[in-house]
């Protein structure tokens, strides 16, 4: 299923580090952005690094612990189950409102 927003995202993703800016995406229920964001890393990323904050609590305690990029990455990676390299990995957190 071929989207406008992933190509959109695609082109996100291809901006030069200084020119992305972290990506929120919003919309309602049941409406395919978990899909649209696990289709743009199997597209356009070599890893993904998905955490669903319902399913797994405990990642919450990432923000909590401590406010320096590198640890959070780093529990990120523990409960994401993947090594989140810059540049290779797009982490998605979802559901984490």
């Amino acid at each position: 299923m071929k989207r406008y927003a992933l190509e959109k995202l695609v082109a996100w993703s291809r901006r030069k580090d200084g020119q992305r800016k972290p990506l929120l995406v919003g919309g309602a229920r049941q409406v395919g952005k978990t899909w649209l964001m696990r289709e743009l890393a199997r597209t356009a990323y070599k890893k993904e690094a998905y955490v669903n904050f319902v399913e797994n609590p405990e990642a919450a305690k990432a923000f909590e612990s401590t406010l320096h990029v590198r640890d959070i990455m780093e529990i990120l990676s523990v409960r994401s189950g993947t090594d989140i390299t810059p540049g290779d990995t797009l982490l998605i957190l979802d559901e984490i409102q």
